[in-house]
């Protein structure tokens, strides 16, 4: 694959964020000068993201966009936009814009120190306190049921795309950046650790307590320790 950045940017209802994250993204790569490819997808969305989205792809050739009709999930989106990447790195980018550029910018210039980069919330306080809790405690189940003892499991990352997709991944929620991180590990692959900076969102309100994403979590954790108990996790 071509030497560069694929920055896959799931998106629903984020009309109102959208030209701030693509911006950040595109002035990072610019600035880096690093080939880079922003490939959105609209994954459902009911406001105007869509046309948002297609706007900014015809002011831009570096940016790409696929629509979904119906809505599939943080992780089905991400799927999408992995099948369609051309450069050898990939990584994302928060279409809420909650993550400061300048992380993103750091997680690109370490995408060469290990097989995974694994960025954790480096200012977590300035998430609510219900986020902080179910962060917690994701955290600490993940790490003893699979053995670990990594600080963020649902962060940014940045990796090798031919290994992202060798991971075979199957949730289509958010959880699918845990079980990114836990296949890659299970085989062997080596992992730094990056703080990034939160930075909250400017317009409309994160949905933290979907039923379907609280579904998408057990199902994608279950999952996982099955195919640990059963030894095939970690070929």
């Amino acid at each position: 694959m071509k030497d560069g950045v694929s920055i896959i940017m799931p998106a629903y209802n984020e009309a109102g964020n959208l030209v701030r994250a693509v911006a950040s993204a595109s002035q990072v790569c610019k600035k880096l000068h690093v080939p880079y490819e922003v490939i959105v997808i609209n994954d459902g969305s009911h406001d105007d993201t869509g046309h948002v989205a297609d706007r900014i792809a015809k002011q831009s050739v570096h940016v790409r966009v696929i629509h979904s009709p119906t809505n599939h999930g943080f992780g089905y989106a991400f799927r999408v936009g992995l099948a369609r990447t051309v450069f050898a790195f990939t990584t994302l980018f928060p279409s809420d814009n909650e993550m400061k550029k300048e992380s993103l910018s750091d997680l690109i210039r370490a995408r060469r120190r290990a097989d995974f980069i694994s960025a954790y919330m480096a200012n977590p306080l300035m998430r609510t306190m219900d986020r902080r809790i179910i962060s917690h405690v994701f955290v600490t189940i993940c790490n003893i049921l699979f053995h670990l003892s990594l600080r963020y499991y649902t962060g940014p990352f940045i990796c090798k795309t031919s290994l992202v997709k060798q991971a075979h991944l199957t949730s289509d929620g958010n959880t699918f950046l845990a079980e990114l991180r836990v296949r890659l590990i299970g085989r062997g692959a080596s992992v730094l650790e990056i703080p990034f900076l939160f930075e909250p969102r400017r317009s409309g309100v994160a949905s933290v307590f979907r039923w379907k994403t609280i579904y998408h979590t057990i199902k994608t954790v279950v999952d996982l320790l099955g195919e640990d108990l059963r030894g095939t996790l970690r070929n």
